[in-house]
């Protein structure tokens, strides 16, 4: 008697964005997947600006660059490097520099 398998046929999901129905589990090549998602990486997690955001938004209000008050801290650091005039380091008497 042949082999019964009862979630097949399936769906499988190359790593190239194939996707391919199987009669059988030995039918799927390897590296292919149950589930499309299995061969995405998460996005990385956003880099930490190096200043505080209170120090991030008093130098973009110095600059008279506008900015939206929800964006994140990341975004708003971005704001300031591209705004250029200065690195936004901290200076000795942790304020950041402005240039």
């Amino acid at each position: 008697m042949p082999k019964v398998f009862p979630s097949w046929p399936a769906w499988r999901y190359g790593p190239n964005g194939e996707a391919a129905i199987f009669l059988r589990p030995e039918d799927v090549p390897e590296g292919w997947k149950d589930t499309q998602t299995a061969h995405f990486e998460p996005p990385p997690a956003p880099t930490p600006a190096p200043m505080e955001r209170w120090e991030v938004v008093a130098a973009l209000k110095g600059r008279g660059v506008s900015f939206k008050r929800n964006a994140p801290t990341s975004v708003l650091y971005a704001q300031l490097k591209a705004a250029g005039d200065g690195d936004g380091e901290r200076t000795d008497n942790g304020s950041a520099s402005g240039g």
